[in-house]
């Protein structure tokens, strides 16, 4: 806390959150295992220390904070009214004055006890013991390594968290993701029976002892039918056990190994003390049988079809039948889903009905368990799917279409968005998350005027939309917030349902990078938000700790009329016609003459690193590269050149300016342009004519020239009539003057929408 990482061997005074005073009007202070708390007289929480998994509660995810800043609550206020704090090994609790507690930080054992399981980065609510509703009337806390303690004002005391060793003292060692009561401390508590399966070995059973004199004992236990016990084992092989202290209290353990024979007895435990004092307690004991299933045949069915029902019977020798927990489970959740299999039993005879995914075809398992209680026994059997060759959809009313390395999306003229394509995280924004073949409406917004799909290499993209009342709504990943709804980092943040990007409005073009999103307002300016290792918020900040999870605006910009983004880097066209540029610049892609890493914008040179490039009508930003359409039908490009992208003929050299595009064949320049597309390595161009050209990386056929070879130099794609063309990551779009679509390229995940995988 004293605003760095230096080791000292004598105190140091804790500064303040900023400026050369120290940290002052502490009445309490806590330390976890390598952060710090203080709480002031006006009942604020400060921490500092390590940052990550949120154990600061300053909704930060940083590797480290060396000076005080401010616990928050989860709508980001200040946590306040605090009169107690405690600190764990990496997470915190904090008591407030109306008796309810809060936590935050890592909540993997459910030391956060909010019943997740998962980190907090900012104080939480402590739920109660029947987690209907929140634990109050406590009056004092405590915290160590990964479990909670709070003292209730009946004396009562409740406990959460991390229980290996029973340090929750609810006579188990399970974990507790809210608080549970602690149980009374009497001579000897102990489960009250065991079930267990024929031939099997049980759970531990636990014994809690207390003597208020002796501080050794010994232990025996003997089964009244000795017939259904193969073998008692204590936690200790010779069954003596030494209290550190008379009157401690000491846990330990009994396992019972059953035989062949089903039926109950009682097992006696005898407790003897260095005195010769005893002690006795029963456990009843259930040997039971396990249930049976019948054999179940391998079925078939066709793709979007039902399977017939399934019949099968159960049996249970001690167990009602109808009492038998039933489940089941498939081995390909995106062929068959587990919620697709429905099952229904009475007397013992059970019917299955399966539906396969929507477009799925292929094979999976089906295992079907049943469970007593005690025992679990299941039956598997394999279910396949034959594809059915369904004609592809047909879009015919397109006006923009965005792809990103996996998937795509298609606007309408009625303001609906058609997607097709991978689905893994939800980036198509419909349900189930499958592959969708051919494009499917994307019903959950409407009114849309805008979209843009992430410049991902990965399987980990998000979809962006503008709805025309100016509103930003995004899908899919969200590692890094790059959906803006303050929300990001674990695969929970990630959203199948389009949510809304927080803090914005008036917004009329979108664009999306890597992992951050970009939107331009109608008054000129541009916002950011998502990843900035490397500036791509354009805010001045950049590095660990700086992602932004709502939307930031772009220092320095303003009369903007387009964006558009790269991996990690924006591009940005002002009405005057000249192009900045901010984000990394390790292959040269902003343009500025140099490599140099830029965290707010820079202007794009001119030709030969003089002046500025001017007289700019649209711009396209691909994986590293950029290419730029000049209002005399020219295009210019820079950044990367490994295989063609700037179109510079039999020149394959990086370029840190803008560099103008060969003619076709490499012959003189390309001119007569009207509109330009950047892949990820690629590059469209349409000519006034109604042609197109492509350049750049070719071996998934995204050129369109009916081959795989990389072309340094534009050449012909075989289309006329072409009214826009668009991009994917590796695939490419073209809309004729009759509305028709076509789409060529990459199509690994059906992001062509045309019902194949053939490029």
């Amino acid at each position: 806390g004293v605003g760095d990482t230096t080791s000292y061997a004598s105190p140091q005074q804790v500064l303040a959150e900023s400026g050369p005073s120290p940290l002052s009007r502490i009445i309490a202070i806590a330390a976890g295992y390598d952060h710090s708390l203080a709480l002031s007289d006006d009942g604020k929480v400060w921490s500092w220390g390590l940052a990550n998994e949120g154990r600061l509660g300053n909704n930060m995810n940083s590797s480290y904070i060396s000076r005080p800043t401010r616990v928050l609550k989860q709508d980001l206020s200040n946590l306040d009214s605090i009169i107690a704090i405690a600190a764990g090994f990496n997470h915190s609790i904090a008591l407030k004055n109306n008796g309810t507690v809060w936590a935050w930080g890592d909540g993997q054992y459910g030391q956060i006890g909010d019943d997740m399981g998962t980190e907090r980065t900012t104080a939480t609510q402590v739920k109660n013991t029947s987690n209907s509703g929140f634990i109050n009337n406590v009056i004092w806390i405590a915290s160590k390594g990964k479990h909670n303690l709070a003292l209730k004002s009946d004396g009562s005391i409740e406990s959460w968290g991390r229980n290996d060793y029973g340090q929750i003292g609810d006579n188990t060692i399970n974990t507790a993701y809210y608080p549970v009561a602690v149980s009374n401390l009497t001579e000897v508590e102990q489960n009250q029976s065991i079930s267990i399966s024929k031939n099997s070995i049980s759970s531990d059973v636990y014994l809690r002892i207390t003597d208020i004199k002796s501080n050794s004992f010994e232990i025996t236990a003997v089964a009244l039918d000795a017939s259904l016990v193969d073998n008692v084992a204590f936690s200790r092989p010779d069954n003596t056990y030494t209290i550190t202290q008379a009157g401690y209290i000491v846990d330990l353990s009994v396992t019972v190994t059953s035989s062949s024979q089903a039926g109950s007895t009682t097992l006696n435990v005898l407790i003897t003390d260095s005195y010769g004092l005893t002690s006795t307690t029963a456990i009843d004991l259930y040997v039971l049988a396990p249930p049976v299933i019948t054999t179940i045949d391998n079925t078939s069915t066709n793709e979007d079809t039902a399977v017939s029902p399934i019949s099968f019977t159960l049996t249970d020798e001690d167990t009602n039948v109808d009492s038998l927990n039933v489940t089941a489970s498939s081995s390909d959740t995106t062929l068959i889903p587990d919620e697709n299999i429905d099952i229904s039993c009475s007397g013992g005879y059970c019917t299955a009905t399966i539906t396969p995914g929507t477009n799925q075809s292929g094979s999976t398992t089906i295992l079907i368990t049943v469970s007593d209680g005690s025992a679990v026994v299941s039956e598997s059997f394999t279910l396949t799917v034959t594809p059915v060759n369904d004609p592809p959809s047909a879009i015919t009313n397109a006006t923009k279409i965005a792809g990103s390395s996996n998937h795509s999306l298609a606007l309408d003229t009625d303001g609906k968005i058609w997607v097709w394509g991978n689905n893994s995280v939800g980036q198509l924004g419909i349900t189930p998350l499958v592959t969708q073949y051919t494009p499917v409406e994307m019903t959950a917004i409407d009114s849309v005027i805008d979209i843009a799909a992430s410049a991902n290499v990965t399987d980990s993209n998000h979809s962006l939309a503008v709805k025309s009342n100016g509103t930003v709504w995004a899908w899919g990943y969200n590692l890094y917030g790059q959906l803006g709804n303050n929300d990001c980092c674990t695969s929970s943040a990630n959203s199948v349902t389009p949510v809304q990007v927080l803090n914005i409005t008036g917004v009329t073009k979108v664009a999306a990078g890597a992992n951050h999103s970009l939107a331009l307002k109608s008054d000129g300016t541009v916002w950011a938000w998502g990843y900035n290792d490397n500036g791509q918020m354009g805010n001045g900040t950049s590095g660990a700790g700086t992602d932004c999870y709502s939307p930031v605006q772009v220092s320095g910009l303003n009369t903007v009329k387009a964006i558009a983004a790269g991996a990690y880097h924006s591009l940005a066209l002002k009405q005057d016609g000249t192009v900045w540029s901010w984000g990394v610049n390790s292959n040269a892609q902003l343009g500025d003459n140099s490599k140099t890493e830029r965290n707010t914008p820079v202007q794009v040179v001119g030709p030969n690193g003089s002046g500025y490039l001017n007289d700019i009508i649209a711009i396209s930003a691909g994986l590293q590269h950029n290419i730029a359409l000049r209002n005399d039908g020219t295009i210019w490009a820079w950044g990367y050149n490994n295989e063609g992208q700037l179109g510079q003929g039999s020149l394959y050299m990086d370029s840190q300016y803008p560099v103008q595009v060969v003619g076709v064949s490499n012959t003189g320049f390309l001119t007569d342009v009207i509109a330009i597309a950047s892949g990820l390595n690629h590059n469209l161009a349409l000519l006034n004519d109604g042609t197109i050209v492509s350049w750049g990386v070719n071996g998934e056929g995204q050129l369109g020239n009916n081959n795989t070879a990389n072309e340094s130099s534009p050449n012909e794609v075989y289309l006329e009539n072409v009214n826009n063309i668009f991009v994917g990551g590796d695939h490419s779009f073209a809309i004729e003057s009759d509305g028709t679509v076509w789409s060529w390229g990459k199509n690994n995940y059906y992001q062509l929408g045309d019902n194949t995988m053939t490029q």
